[in-house]
C-alpha cells in the first residue's frame, strides 16, 4: 500500500545525478539506496516522457519512496507503507 503525494521537493544528488537526500516535512532524509525505475506511459500519453527519470529510494530509517525528476524539478510521487 502507498500514499500518493506528487509534491515538489528539494533533492540533493551525487555527481551522476542520483538522489542522495530529500527534504520532507521539515527534515532532510538521507537516502541509502536509489534504484532507477523504468518510466511508464501515463493515461494522457502512449509513450513515457523522456524528460522524466524515476527512482525508488530507501532512507536510513527504512522509508521507501518514489522520487521523479521531471526536467529540472524533483517530485516526491509516493511513499510506500
Amino acid at each position: 500500500m502507498s500514499q500518493y503525494y506528487n509534491r515538489p521537493t528539494q533533492v540533493q544528488t551525487d555527481d551522476k545525478g542520483r538522489p542522495t537526500a530529500f527534504y520532507w516535512r521539515g527534515r532532510w532524509k538521507p537516502i541509502t539506496q536509489a534504484i532507477q525505475k523504468q518510466s511508464k506511459p501515463t493515461s494522457d500519453t502512449l509513450f513515457p516522457d523522456p524528460e522524466t527519470v524515476r527512482y525508488q529510494c530507501t532512507t536510513g530509517k527504512g522509508m521507501i519512496c518514489d522520487l521523479a525528476r521531471i526536467g529540472e524539478v524533483w517530485v516526491l510521487e509516493r511513499i510506500w507503507n
